[in-house]
């Protein structure tokens, strides 16, 4: 009897398994994804992503400032970086004006560095030495930079020098701009820069004033369509997701330090009371076509596409079993809705700009609505991302308001977000006589 179970076991061990389903349809996809020219790759995404020429690279352009000295207060960036900001209708208290001028006077060195014109700048990432050797990107000094900058047109607005606060603006602008759109980190860095540079934009316009040419050269360096071209996002998210994936499925781990991970993956399945795999064929799958579903959804109106990725999101959490998709699953819907709604403010700003244009033209007369803007100070009328209607503009009883419905989907009268409450719209607004 003994040997005939020790021999049923050797069987049972060596005899070839028949593939599961989900492991049939995994080998068909990825087969599929190769079969139309979806780089999957490092080597692949090289292609598409080619590091730009040495002197476009942004590594080189901007070394000097990254390494320019700094004084003891380089890195206590005031205001921008968790501060209150003032009312836009009230001066800076002199704290915060002294606190602003000692940071840029340790700063200075560094933005005399920044280049005036940085078209066609951007970050080498190295596709072509493999994902674990890509170049380290800079997340630290480029914060810095475009916070300090930021600062300096905050600053320079509030002494009324127009002209020095738009070329600090310009220059943040364009450097939020290098941020290329590879992986959701840098693509969300880009977000957050453009975000700061446009908050201070905002209180530029309400607290000094531009000329024509400073407006003008302000509304080209704002660049509204790549902050959220995630087209090449996804496809490098892909490939760093595949590169945990396809280890685990043979059954190994892609980190070095696979023990420590799985034993802080262990306490968190004890404190959470879970059961989960280290690895399934079928969250692999799901992982690959949710991927396809989120690029789909990218050509829907900003509403539509963030609604999207919330379903994809919960779905992909309510469906996964494994340790590793819960390792690979970015949170892209918080990721989608501060795109687009740092898109709607780019787009509500450079709206505002041209209504600057205007009033300067006209006895600082505001126009009835945006569409008399067109063609002279905007190439056609500005519509709201969230759902492709036309930009909202407001008059108030001291200036005005330019906004989007936001991400709730309601038309709240231009309210400000701010508070506790989701239910705001996204706002640029001027109060000034």
């Amino acid at each position: 009897m003994a040997v005939v179970v020790a021999v049923l076991m050797v069987i049972a061990i060596v005899w070839p398994k028949r593939p599961s389903a989900a492991a049939i349809a995994l080998d068909a996809k990825i087969a599929q994804l190769r079969a139309d020219g979806v780089p999957l790759t490092a080597l692949e995404i090289a292609k598409i992503l080619p590091d730009p020429d040495a002197d476009h690279d942004a590594h080189n352009v901007l070394r000097d400032a990254f390494n320019a000295p700094r004084g003891p207060a380089g890195g206590d960036i005031p205001i921008v970086a968790g501060g209150t900001m003032p009312k836009r209708t009230e001066p800076f208290p002199d704290s915060t004006m002294q606190s602003m001028q000692l940071h840029l006077s340790y700063s200075d060195a560094m933005l005399e560095k920044i280049p005036g014109q940085l078209d066609g700048v951007w970050f080498s990432m190295g596709w072509t030495n493999g994902f674990t050797n890509l170049v380290r990107f800079p997340i630290l000094e480029m914060r810095n930079l475009i916070q300090t900058l930021a600062v300096k047109a905050l600053f320079e607005a509030e002494r009324g020098n127009g002209n020095k606060a738009a070329e600090a603006l310009g220059r943040g602008f364009s450097a939020a701009g290098t941020l290329y759109n590879e992986s959701l980190v840098s693509a969300m860095i880009r977000v957050a820069g453009a975000g700061v540079m446009c908050d201070a934009a905002e209180r530029t316009i309400n607290r000094a004033t531009l000329r024509d040419g400073e407006l003008l050269e302000l509304e080209r360096r704002i660049n509204v369509e790549r902050i959220d071209g995630f087209e090449h996002t996804f496809m490098v998210e892909r490939h760093m997701g595949m590169l945990v994936f396809d280890p685990a499925r043979r059954g190994r781990d892609f980190f070095n330090d696979s023990a420590i991970k799985h034993l802080v993956w262990k306490l968190k399945q004890w404190v959470r009371g879970e059961k989960k795999k280290f690895y399934r064929d079928e969250d692999y799958l799901l992982f690959l076509n949710t991927v396809d579903e989120r690029r789909s959804a990218h050509g829907l109106a900003g509403l539509a596409r963030i609604r999207r990725h919330e379903l994809l999101d919960t779905y992909y959490v309510t469906n996964t079993q494994s340790l590793v998709a819960e390792m690979v699953m970015p949170s892209w819907r918080k990721a989608m809705r501060t795109a687009t709604e740092t898109k709607a403010r780019l787009i509500a700003l450079k709206a505002a700009l041209a209504v600057e244009r205007y009033r300067l033209a006209h006895s600082n007369a505001l126009p009835d609505t945006l569409d008399v803007l067109v063609p002279q100070y905007l190439p056609s009328p500005p519509r709201d991302p969230m759902d492709e209607q036309p930009l909202r503009f407001k008059k108030l009883s001291r200036g005005y308001v330019l906004y989007s419905i936001g991400a709730d989907g309601i038309d709240n009268g231009g309210v400000e977000r701010g508070g506790l409450t989701n239910n705001y719209d996204v706002t640029i607004t001027v109060e000034r006589e």
